[in-house]
This record gives C-alpha cells, structure tokens and sequence, in this order.
C-alpha cells in the first residue's frame, strides 16, 4: 500500500509553510471573509511527488518555482457533482478539467483556487521527467511545454482524471510497488499530453500592468507582515498612480 498523508492547515501561514516543501518565498490571500482551513495530502514516490490542496475558501497563491521540477496540475473538483469556481492559472481561468501550471519557462506560480478546490499536482525532477521523454521518442512535447500552460483533451478529461480521482479521493490506495504506480503516472500523464481527440490549449498571457502590481502587494505583504503601509506607500513603492 502507498503511504499517504494529509497536512493540515488552519491559516495562510500554516499553508504557505507546506507549500514552501515544493516552493520558495510562498504567499497566500484568503479573498472571503472567515476561518481558512483545509488540508494538502503528499504521496512520495521515487522520482515523483504527488500532492492535492483541499481548501474551504477562495484564496491566491503566490510562490517562486524551482527551475529543476515540472509541475502538471488538475483540479479533481471536477470529478464531483459540485464543482469549483474560480480557478485561474497565470491569469487564465479554467472552467473544464484540464491540466495546467506545466509550463516550462515560468518562473513563479499564480494561482487563484475557488472554494471546494481540490488541485491535485505532480511534481516531477526534470531530469526524470526529460529523460522519460527521450526514452520514449516524444522530445518534440518539450516545444509544446514550452509554449503552453493549460491543455486538455479526451483523456485528460476521462482517463487522466479518473486514474488522479482514484489516488486521492479513494479511501485506500493499492500498488503493487511505488515503482509500479510511478509507471502508471507516466504513461497516463504522457498519452493525455499526446492525445489529439477535443484537444484545447492555452497559452501563459502576458501580464498586466495591475496584475504584476498585485503579486507584488502580495509577495511585499509577506515579507513584512506588521509593516503598516498606507496608499501613497504603495505607489511610491510600485511606481504606480494612487
């Protein structure tokens, strides 16, 4: 049996300190008035890490990215009769299960999760991961890596969903070996990304001057949680109008 385990937290700080296992310099934002809590569960395999985020309420995430992983993220809320709103990716919202965050260039995380999210990634060392790619002859999905940030297609939706769903929302989860599952992860992972049925992509836009503006308050607010700071602070710091 593959050991699972589930981290709670019960504020942002509790979060950010979990999501600093797989990040750097984490920042969360509850954007609802009311207690935070939720719980973010891990798997360890040998070459693979496996990690779900359940929260209760809408938040943003704001986190710096380790150039020596990739990330493939989906939202299993999709998979329940009640599913989320308001998840955006790098600024793009997604309404349909589909993988996102994989995007090889990006060099932080924006994130925006909907109550009831329960974003469930892979995170996998990229050496690993590029190696897989070239023992099996699909170099040229390092291009499409590189250009995107949100896929979906048939499989994503149907058998990558399904085999994800079954890690994290069963009671139990059985393997033969972490090696064996492992395999199962690569090979679905791999002919979601190369199937071309309902295919749909999208790529990481352009950032908005207000948009940059605001990760900045946020990564800024962290830093100094008991600065006061007043709105002429902000624009002298930001170099933006009132």
């Amino acid at each position: 049996m593959i050991d699972r385990k589930f981290l709670v937290f019960k504020s942002t700080v509790d979060l950010e300190l979990i999501l600093n296992r797989q990040f750097s310099n984490a920042a969360v934002l509850p954007l609802e008035n009311g207690a935070l809590n939720g719980s973010v569960g891990v798997v360890r395999l040998p070459n693979i890490s496996l990690n779900i985020v359940n929260v209760n309420r809408p938040i943003a995430i704001y986190a710096d990215r380790s150039s020596e992983k990739n990330f493939f993220s989906v939202d299993l809320s999709h998979a329940s009769t009640l599913p989320s709103s308001g998840l955006k990716a790098q600024g793009v919202s997604i309404h349909t299960p589909a993988l996102f965050g994989f995007n090889s260039n990006l060099k932080d995380l924006g994130l925006r999760l909907g109550a009831g999210s329960k974003m469930a990634t892979i995170v996998f060392k990229r050496e690993f991961f590029e190696s897989n790619l070239v023992r099996l002859g699909l170099e040229s999905l390092l291009e499409f890596l590189d250009k995107f940030n949100v896929f979906s297609s048939l499989a994503t939706q149907t058998r990558f969903l399904e085999m994800m769903s079954h890690i994290w929302l069963n009671d139990e989860l059985c393997a033969d070996s972490s090696e064996l599952l492992e395999g199962h992860i690569i090979s679905m992972l791999l002919d979601s990304l190369s199937d071309g049925d309902n295919r749909r992509v999208a790529i990481v836009p352009d950032r908005q001057e207000r948009h940059e503006a605001a990760l900045k308050v946020l990564s800024l607010t962290r830093q100094s949680p008991g600065q006061g700071l007043e709105i002429q602070d902000l624009s002298k710091i930001l170099h933006q109008s009132r």
